[in-house]
């Protein structure tokens, strides 16, 4: 449209001055008017003379007349020619409005639907850019959830830590009763054992004396046995003396009575002997074993001195009464302030249970607000992925619209410009000498209008390049939507994992109280049912079972079943990797048809050769 009005406005380097022209239009209508006139008048006086009688003195003057007229009309027709020349060479050059208009017409439609895709492309970007601002209030709730997670976590450690106290002073109360307990058993055996020690006192003592007794028996029993071992040995060695003195005396053999009794003598006086050491090694064997005894009751009277002194010391180091009445009192406070107890109620009003209670109610509030939040973000998303496809959509639409209008530009290209229907007629109205003329105006005016094809597809050229920026922009943007869109639902199947987790800690905070659960009439909340459900199936044997029989049946399998089990389930878990396996099989079946066909063919005509 540009190109056309430039040609309009200048004709190479000339200005076509539409205004000017019509002036000199009108000048030169107003000459062709003068001329005629003067033409007509001339006429009428030819016709005047011409109507006289003829004279041969005004034959000449009328010959003039005439000659005077022709050279008007010879002037008037060339004014007149050199008058529709002057318009037709401006004119001649101009391409034809016609085509131009059209397109004009066309890039007016264009320029519409380009603004509607413009003000469609603002209502996605708006769309956009109020997703963004979903998803920032999504992530600030995602921080206002991590941040009651976390002093969820918090109140945990610290009701872990209450409870650690109660069990520690739980403890200690144990201990020190079992202290008491054992001081009271061990004050009873010490004095058990100070009475059996006093017995046993007693009874060595008699022991001792009666021991004693027998000791001075033996030694005298011993002394007469020595005494008379010493007689017998003087007996003996006088009958000896005796006998050898006899014998000295007397060559006639001894007596055999007296030989046997030196022999009965001296087995009397082995006799004695072993006596005497029997006696001496069971007054060692009676001394040791006294020495043991006593060492040993001295070693349990030593240990019962060391437990009773070890149990005196742990009575000592435990804390009184007050000082476990005092730790109680403290411990409630501390219950109180953590668990953010008014500071009108007295201390010690409420107990661990009711705490305990209290703190689950909490959590479950907790928790069923944790669900609706996770519910509410999931009907964004969906209504985001809607959202999405419609903005996809869209995005395809004017993708193929902008397709149209460059096949559209590229057909209105190959076509090229009408050919010009003015140049015959110029041929046949100027002659032989107006024929190069008027084929040298026909090429001027075929480059013109390539220069305006030319000039309007780079315009168009140019909208295509920046639509094309604008819809890459906008697929990017839908491709971070989609991201976002993912890490949106791996925080949601996060959140439901810690609804789970939550749950299972409120289970376990009401075993507590097993009498303090929901009546029959009370009505029961989906989402808690729903995840009910969820933990029932990650508790429930028959699940686990089954996942222990599979697993079992999977280390069960070979090398080659077990590669086999994954290559299948790689292929079949993807669209593109079915379409490949389909198109891949299809291809192997048509090969191997092919190749049969081939060697059929090839086989049957192998005799003919």
């Amino acid at each position: 449209m540009e190109a056309v009005l430039h040609q309009w406005k200048a004709n190479g380097g000339v200005d076509f001055n539409l205004e000017g022209l019509r002036t000199t239009l009108d000048a030169q209508a107003s000459g062709i008017g003068d001329y005629q006139d003067a033409s007509s008048e001339s006429r009428k006086k030819l016709a005047e003379a011409t109507k006289m009688d003829v004279k041969l003195k005004s034959v000449g003057p009328l010959l003039k007349s005439y000659q005077e007229e022709i050279d008007r009309l010879t002037l008037r027709s060339s004014f007149a020619e050199k008058a529709f020349l002057a318009l037709y060479k401006p004119l001649s050059e101009l391409p034809d409005p016609v085509l131009g208009l059209n397109r004009a017409t066309e890039e007016l439609q264009q320029v519409g639907k380009v603004g509607e895709l413009e003000a469609e492309n603002r209502r996605l970007q708006k769309e956009v850019e109020e997703f963004h601002k979903e998803f920032q209030e999504i992530q600030n709730q995602e921080v206002t959830v991590r941040r009651l997670e976390e002093r969820l976590r918090e109140y945990e450690g610290q009701m872990e830590e209450l409870v650690a106290d109660k069990e520690r002073i739980a403890e200690s109360q144990r201990q020190l009763a079992s202290a008491r307990a054992e001081l009271l058993a061990v004050r009873q055996a010490y004095d058990a054992a100070q009475a059996s020690l006093f017995d046993l006192k007693l009874r060595h003592d008699d022991e001792q004396a009666a021991r004693q007794a027998q000791v001075e028996l033996l030694f005298s029993e011993v002394e007469r046995a020595n005494a008379s071992v010493l007689s017998l040995e003087r007996e003996r060695d006088k009958l000896k003396e005796q006998l050898s003195a006899e014998r000295h005396l007397s060559v006639a053999p001894p007596e055999p009575d007296l030989e046997i009794a030196v022999a009965q003598k001296d087995i009397e006086v082995a006799t004695l002997q072993e006596q005497v050491q029997q006696l001496q090694a069971s007054l060692s064997q009676g001394a040791q074993a006294r020495e043991a005894a006593t060492a040993a009751l001295q070693a349990q009277v030593q240990e019962q001195k060391a437990e009773i002194d070890a149990l005196h010391k742990q009575l000592h180091s435990a804390p009184s009464a007050s000082q476990m009445q005092e730790m109680k009192k403290q411990l409630q406070m501390l219950k109180s302030m953590e668990l953010d107890m008014s500071e009108s109620d007295p201390i010690g009003e409420k107990t661990v249970l009711k705490l305990l209670k209290e703190k689950s109610r909490r959590l479950e509030t907790e928790s069923i607000q944790l669900k609706a939040r996770g519910k509410q973000v999931e009907e964004e998303l969906g209504h985001t992925k809607q959202q999405l496809e419609a903005a996809e959509e869209k995005l395809k639409e004017q993708s193929r619209l902008i397709s149209r209008l460059e096949e559209d530009i590229a057909s209105a290209h190959r076509a090229g410009p009408p050919p010009a229907q003015s140049a015959p007629a110029v041929e046949e109205s100027s002659g032989g000498g107006g024929g190069g003329g008027g084929k040298a105006m026909s090429q001027p005016s075929a480059g013109s209008a390539s220069d305006d094809i030319s000039t309007v597809t780079e315009i168009i050229r140019s909208q295509r390049d920046r639509f094309k920026m604008r819809v890459g922009e906008l697929e990017t943007e839908a491709r971070k939507l989609r991201d976002q869109l993912a890490d949106v639902q791996e925080e949601i199947s996060s959140l439901r994992g810690d609804n789970l987790k939550l749950y299972q800690k409120i289970r376990y905070l009401s075993s507590y109280n097993p009498r303090q659960g929901k009546t029959a009439g009370d009505p029961e909340d989906p989402s808690e049912l729903k995840y009910r459900n969820l933990y029932e199936d990650s508790v429930n044997p028959f699940t686990l079972f089954n996942r222990k029989e599979k697993q079992e049946r999977y280390k069960g399998l070979n090398t080659a079943e077990k590669v086999t089990l994954h290559t299948g389930r790689f292929f079949l878990a993807n669209k593109y990797s079915r379409t490949f396996i389909f198109f891949y099989a299809l291809a192997l079946h048509l090969l191997v048809f092919l190749t049969l066909y081939k060697l059929a063919n090839t086989a049957t005509l192998r005799p003919a050769v």
